[in-house]
């Protein structure tokens, strides 16, 4: 697993209102990136916005480090 990560202990995601949107705990991160939150909520598209994230990630060293931010939901492209 890239970065030293050795597990992700937490990873979630909540809407500008508080409302948990995504949540997966306790996995190794696939080094692709394809594990992570697609933009649904019950398998329905949620509409753009801004949405929080908390991570809380274990590295091969044993440090547990906590992650936080936002992350903006943009309109599907169309051709």
């Amino acid at each position: 697993v890239g970065s030293g990560i050795q597990e992700v202990l937490s990873f979630v995601i909540y809407d500008r209102w508080g409302n948990l949107v995504f949540e997966k705990r306790n996995y190794i991160p696939d080094p692709t990136g394809t594990d992570g939150w697609d933009g649904t909520f019950n398998g329905v598209r949620l509409d753009p916005g801004v949405f929080v994230y908390m991570a809380k990630v274990r590295f091969i060293d044993g440090k547990e480090i906590q992650y936080s931010g936002s992350v903006t939901l943009a309109d599907k492209v169309r051709n």
